[in-house]
């Protein structure tokens, strides 16, 4: 991370980039894609990656993505921000966190004009020519300003949303559709103590059908995919202040141990220290804009 590890950019080329499994990060996340083929997978919807489009993922999105051709570089540039420093750097009269937070779609249509305008911006900010030196801070910071009125003026502007309908012919033949029903049950109910019976009997299905059309479909395993969107409720809940044990019973773990073993495997760190971790990346804004 950059600027008081607020935030990090990347520009990124691979050769038939796949993400196997479903991830998510605490950071709000964009992506500019420069390339094109393949598709992007958010929470229970699939959207195609194609040149000029811009991602926005809020935090703890799950999502996976896959290039379907290995023949050439895939492009794009990934942006991740805190939140807090976001709307650290909003105004009353240019919310910008409540328009990545609240209000923005997962993918818009760019055009090359604003595509090439926000790469530019990326990449002075990724290479800057600058040297740290006085007024250092405040030349990154008029570029990440720079960067979010881009990205969320194009959000208000842009009235090309790239929608789930937009692959459902491509997907007719595959799994996907099949686990809707699956994706919308266990984001009603992750919260309690359901069980692969009591998904397979809601949907009509059995339950070896259910596991292997929801990990082709996926790339997880229905009780990871389901411990996930605890692990993101729980994130939720200790950002707001609450405790460890109410994170725990409030996302669905019925085991304080558990929910602990979980939380530091899948994030690295036990929930108290994220909860801890958030706090000072708030103060670390606020201390940002004061400076």
């Amino acid at each position: 991370m950059n600027h008081k590890q607020q935030f990090i950019i990347n520009l990124k080329q691979d050769m038939g980039w796949h993400m196997h499994r479903l991830h998510f990060h605490e950071h709000i996340e964009i992506m500019l894609i420069l390339s094109d083929g393949g598709k992007v997978f958010l929470d229970k919807e699939i959207y195609p990656l194609n040149r000029n489009t811009l991602i926005i993922l809020r935090p703890n999105t799950l999502h996976r993505t896959a290039i379907l051709s290995n023949d050439a570089i895939f492009q794009r540039y990934v942006f991740h921000v805190i939140p807090g420093m976001v709307e650290q750097l909003s105004s009353a009269h240019t919310n910008f966190y409540n328009i990545l937070m609240h209000e923005s779609t997962p993918c818009i249509q760019l055009t090359d004009e604003q595509t090439a305008e926000l790469a530019r911006e990326f990449e002075s900010l990724r290479t800057p020519s600058i040297v740290e030196n006085f007024g250092y801070d405040i030349k990154q910071s008029i570029i990440l300003l720079r960067i979010l009125l881009l990205v969320c003026s194009a959000v208000h502007t842009n009235d090309i949303n790239l929608a789930l309908t937009a692959e459902s012919t491509e997907l007719s033949g595959s799994n996907y559709s099949k686990i809707q029903p699956i994706l919308e049950f266990i984001q009603a109910h992750y919260t309690e103590p359901i069980t692969l019976n009591d998904i397979a009997e809601h949907c009509h299905i059995s339950k070896h059908y259910l596991c292997h059309a929801f990990k082709s479909g996926t790339g997880s395993s229905v009780m990871e995919y389901i411990i996930q969107a605890r692990i993101i409720e729980s994130q939720k809940l200790l950002r707001e202040g609450r405790s460890v044990q109410e994170a725990c019973e409030a996302s669905g773990f019925r085991s304080y141990a558990h929910f602990i073993r979980t939380f530091s495997g899948t994030t690295g760190i036990s929930p108290k220290q994220y909860a801890l971790q958030f706090e000072r990346s708030i103060s670390l804004a606020k201390d940002l804009t004061a400076e």
